[in-house]
């Protein structure tokens, strides 16, 4: 799946590029999570109230492939690279 806002680094958004995300299907996260191909095109939500992790796994996503995380809970969430991943 190719992902359906090709966005830049730097790029401001439009509100209409903003509200576009916002209407993205949420995959909320209550633990540390490992972002698997379902996640594609979708809001990763971590709502954990300790300290958790995002890890990403190698080989599992194509270039170009978005995944919007977002953390809501009180811990702080860490994004990791998984075994691998280079």
């Amino acid at each position: 799946m190719t992902t359906p806002f090709p966005f830049t680094a730097g790029q401001t958004l439009t509100a209409a590029q903003l509200n576009a995300i916002t209407t993205l299907p949420i995959n909320d996260q209550t633990a540390s999570y490992t972002l698997v191909v379902g996640d594609v095109g979708k809001r990763v939500i971590m709502n954990v109230a300790t300290a958790n992790t995002v890890t990403v796994n190698n080989s599992i996503f194509a270039a170009g492939d978005t995944i919007f995380i977002a953390n809501k809970g009180a811990g702080t969430s860490t994004i990791t690279a998984g075994a691998g991943v280079t």
